[in-house]
């Protein structure tokens, strides 16, 4: 039988042998806890007796609650010391390095930047957040043993080591800027993955103000890009522009390309229903087009 305690589930044996699960110790700060349990014996010829039972549980966990705005300068290294916290409306502004070591964990729920030339390495548990945003234009490991959740915006233009999971109400969106101090707002850029891509349930925003590769967004992926379900959401953010930039005329497709997969890109069905190409209007046609291991955009100004 097993009874679940305030910290962990004790199971016992019908020979008197128990084991003790802890269960999410790691949002425990430092210091000592008890989980207490009241253990009752019944046979058939005696009356029931209870025996208290007590697990001692001692928390060296350090836990940095951020309400306000965090900052690593650059040539600094900041390393968690256990658990931080990013709560909504706040900021942790990174310039120099920034490590998570095997067992710790970084939960954000506000504004998270690691800027251009700033490291953040990974070797514990990370987790964006739904309503948390990540803007990063410098790099992002995650190394093996690790773990990323991304239920919030990955942005920037920066790179990413390491196999990232797109899940369902998660957005990746190339490039983007920080206006005000803490307000997101999404512009073109190139956001690189050194690693595979995979699709199940979220959605890739790309923006388009033109056809030059620095006017639109690009996703750079090095080994295989698995489309399996969500979607793609395109935002025309100067169709003046893009006109002025093709000739006019039916036969003056003009390619953009948005996302490559240097290994390949797998496309299933319900994928493709679910991408929202701009609906075309009387002066331009938009379509979808997979070439070799390259999606594109493919726009045409007919007058």
């Amino acid at each position: 039988s097993s009874k679940v305690g305030s910290y962990g589930t004790l199971s016992l044996t019908s020979s008197g042998s128990y084991t003790y699960t802890p269960n999410n110790l790691n949002t425990l700060t430092t210091g000592s806890y008890t989980d207490t349990f009241t253990l009752s014996s019944v046979n058939n010829t005696s009356p029931a007796a209870t025996q208290v039972f007590t697990v001692n549980i001692t928390s060296t966990n350090t836990i940095i609650d951020n309400t306000g705005t965090i900052s690593n300068s650059s040539g600094n290294t900041f390393n968690n010391p256990g658990i931080i916290i990013n709560e909504s409306s706040s900021i942790i502004n990174n310039s120099g390095t920034f490590v998570d070591v095997s067992g710790t964990n970084f939960n954000n729920f506000g504004l998270l930047t690691n800027n251009t030339g700033a490291n953040f390495n990974n070797s514990g548990s990370l987790n964006n957040a739904s309503g948390g945003v990540f803007l990063n234009n410098g790099t992002i490991t995650n190394n093996s043993g690790s773990s990323f959740s991304n239920n919030g915006t990955l942005a920037g233009s920066g790179t990413y080591n390491g196999n990232f999971n797109l899940v369902t109400g998660a957005n990746l969106s190339p490039g983007g800027t920080i206006t005000g101090g803490s307000n997101y707002s999404d512009t073109n850029g190139t956001f690189n993955i050194n690693g595979g891509l995979t699709l199940n349930g979220g959605s890739l925003n790309i923006s388009i103000a033109g056809i030059n590769p620095n006017e639109h967004d690009n996703l750079l992926i090095s080994q295989v890009a698995a489309l399996n379900s969500g979607g793609i959401s395109f935002s025309i953010t100067d169709i003046n522009n893009i006109n002025s930039e093709i000739p006019v005329g039916a036969t003056n497709t003009k390619l953009i390309p948005f996302l490559t997969a240097s290994s390949g890109i797998t496309l299933t069905s319900t994928f493709i229903k679910n991408i929202l190409v701009p609906t075309s209007t009387n002066q331009d046609v938009f379509k979808l087009s997979k070439v070799g291991n390259t999606l594109n955009l493919n726009v045409t100004h007919i007058s």
